[in-house]
């Protein structure tokens, strides 16, 4: 039997890898265009998915103050609009990305937190066997578990992205179809 691999469902153009998500796709790129300095433009966009993360965590780029946090700020948006994209039809990515990203830098205090948590000071996280349960199940307890997560190091304002739409769904509107679900969105 083959697994069919996924083609990107904004783009129609390639296989939705990491890479492609976060920086090939023609979406990502419209972002990446418009922010990356332009002393490490190439490499940035030649290199393998670790070498990407390293260059730009740990780059002190001439043409940017702050280019880790900048870029751990778009990368962080580039995921976001694409699930948004991904889950409204109505959606559509800010006009000036640049822009959008310094100010969620000004504004979120509490991305001071996660920034360090990107920059490798990792301050704790969760794995947890879920055995035999539903994607949509596993979906809300990801939900659950990592508000348990942000609630542990203090956090007091995020944004949490979830690719499921049925998860989203059942968070927004606080039902399900099965009792277990059900007390477990509660809970959330």
């Amino acid at each position: 039997m083959r697994i069919s691999q996924a083609m990107c469902k904004l783009c129609q153009r390639s296989v939705e890898t990491i890479m492609h998500a976060f920086r090939d796709c023609p979406r990502a790129m419209q972002v990446w265009e418009n922010m990356v300095p332009t002393n490490i433009f190439d490499v940035f966009l030649q290199v393998d998915l670790t070498y990407w993360i390293t260059l730009n965590l740990e780059s002190n780029c001439s043409d940017a103050r702050n280019w880790s946090e900048y870029w751990a700020m778009a990368f962080h948006c580039v995921w976001m609009w694409r699930n948004k994209e991904e889950q409204d039809e109505d959606f559509n990515q800010p006009v000036n990305p640049r822009q959008h990203v310094a100010q969620m830098i000004l504004s979120e205090q509490d991305m001071v937190v996660l920034l360090e948590i990107i920059k490798g000071e990792w301050t704790g996280g969760f794995d947890k066997n879920l055995g035999r349960c539903s994607a949509f199940v596993a979906e809300l307890l990801g939900v659950f578990e990592r508000f348990n997560f942000i609630h542990s190091v203090g956090l007091s304002r995020v944004e949490l992205n979830v690719d499921s739409l049925a998860a989203v769904k059942g968070l927004e509107k606080g039902v399900s179809n099965s009792i277990d679900d059900h007390a477990l969105l509660r809970q959330i």
